[in-house]
């Protein structure tokens, strides 16, 4: 038996037979295990974990994470305190290797405190929720724009939010037309009554046409998750009330009830709702959809529950899991973020990712030491890495109070043997990066194949048959 380090190095002087196959991966240790086989299995793929904690410089943000996580083109927006005496709440851009915007850290932006919401339109203005002025802070929000500077937009009037809650508004998406929907627990915003949702226009006044009157108040203490389906649906979930506590429900696009969508009952709360390109809908938050599904579900468009999807994180520490963020690939995997230690039964701690049936993804291994505690938000930025913020402070054995990034590693996936004895596999790595393939016939002296940064992964690599008996091959960031 062999024993390789995270590196693909091996750990001892001596290899043992000539055929090998792997074993099984340590996780927790980063290490492969390679045991003796008679298969025909001339070629093994050495691969490090899927992502590493690296290239990020580490803020404070009181152990509490940030209440806000945005990825904006080539820069990613947090709230949170920078440091101990720092003021908690206030928004802060960094570039994706950590470095502070120094403008932004001077700007008007620094002034909005509390934040509880924020969100870019797709022509890359903010907008914040936040206490901008010395009112009561219980009850008093403010809704601004900002320019890429930090300053306030003077084009867009600020909208004023009153609440008996603490958070007024909880959740922020801009529409395509230039509209924004806004959810939280207001009962009043710029003026105009509104129970929980609103719809502004791109002036910042409220749309007179969208009112949901006292339609959320049996289901909703607050809103926490909005969708916007493609017929114009509207998707509502947030944080449940009283004996009528659904998960999600369905607006029409005039803001009136849709009767015809079945209405799942839920004690708890719906953290995050998201159509897919089939039009079926997954929520994730800490409801139980039924036996067989809590913390995540995907209902058909009808609202019912889809029975060919099922997944069930579980938590040894608290008794239930949560799911408090989803990310959607295009080829219809998630990737999950929240407080589990089990997906389906199999160890899955704080990050996973999910195939397009709810099974737990097993080629995709991050990170190698769990976060300590739940994830509560996480972005893809531009060149691939993904953005954490939750209540934890080390993650792969790094410290990271609140705030972390993985960055994903090259990974390589064997196919075949052709008829003249060329090996086939392919290369895989995130947007922007390059990838140097490695061979070696001992574990010990490397050999370089080629470099490649090809616009589009996966890159198919063909090795051409080589006289010696056995190939390893690895994949390393260039």
């Amino acid at each position: 038996m062999l024993l390789f380090d995270r590196d693909g190095n091996v750990a001892t002087t001596q290899i043992v037979g000539r055929w090998y196959r792997t074993l099984a991966v340590d996780q927790a240790a980063g290490q492969i295990l390679v045991q003796k086989s008679y298969e025909r299995a001339q070629v093994m793929l050495i691969q490090k974990n899927a992502a590493s904690v690296a290239g990020f410089s580490p803020f404070f943000l009181n152990g509490l994470g940030s209440s806000v996580l945005i990825s904006s083109g080539k820069n990613v927006i947090f709230a949170g305190a920078l440091s101990p005496a720092s003021p908690a709440g206030h928004l802060h851009k960094t570039s994706l290797s950590g470095s502070l915007d120094p403008v932004w850290e001077s700007a008007a932006v620094q002034k909005i405190g509390n934040v509880s919401a924020a969100a870019v339109d797709p022509s890359g203005r903010l907008y914040v929720a936040g206490l901008v002025s010395t009112d009561d802070a219980f009850r008093t929000q403010d809704l601004v724009r900002l320019t890429s500077t930090g300053d306030r937009d003077p084009t867009f009037p600020t909208a004023r939010l009153l609440s008996a809650w603490g958070l007024a508004a909880s959740t922020l998406l801009p529409l395509p037309n230039g509209q924004l929907l806004v959810g939280g627990s207001f009962d009043e915003i710029a003026g105009a009554p509104r129970n929980k949702l609103a719809r502004l226009n791109a002036d910042g006044q409220v749309d007179q046409s969208f009112d949901p009157g006292t339609v959320l108040l049996d289901y909703f203490s607050f809103v926490d998750a909005i969708c916007v389906q493609r017929d114009g649906g509207v998707l509502v979930g947030g944080r449940n009330q009283g004996a009528s506590s659904v998960a999600v429900l369905r607006l029409r696009p005039d803001a009136s009830l849709d009767t015809n969508f079945t209405l799942i009952p839920s004690w708890s709360e719906t953290h995050r709702i998201i159509e897919d390109s089939a039009g079926k809908i997954l929520i994730a938050g800490d409801f139980q959809a039924d036996a067989q599904r809590n913390g995540i579900a995907r209902l058909n468009p009808d609202g019912t529950v889809d029975l060919s999807f099922k997944s069930q994180p579980g938590n040894a520490r608290t008794g239930y899991a949560t799911i408090n963020d989803v990310l959607l690939h295009p080829d219809g995997k998630l990737v999950v973020a929240g407080a589990f230690d089990t997906l389906n039964g199999s160890d899955a701690t704080g990050i996973a990712r999910l195939n397009a049936d709810g099974s737990l993804d097993t080629s995709f291994s991050f990170p190698a030491e769990p976060p300590d505690g739940a994830i509560t938000k996480l972005v893809i930025s531009a060149d691939g890495s993904i953005f954490l913020t939750g209540d934890f402070s080390r993650i792969n054995a790094a410290e990271r109070l609140g705030l972390a990034k993985l960055t994903p590693l090259p990974t390589l996936t064997a196919h075949t043997w052709d008829s003249v004895g060329g090996f086939h596999f392919s290369v895989s790595a995130g947007t922007g990066k390059r990838v140097r393939i490695e061979s070696s016939t001992d574990l010990r002296s490397w050999k370089i194949l080629g470099s490649y940064a090809p616009s589009n992964w996966p890159l198919e690599i063909i090795h051409a048959s080589s006289p010696d008996p056995i190939q390893f091959y690895r994949a390393r960031e260039d």
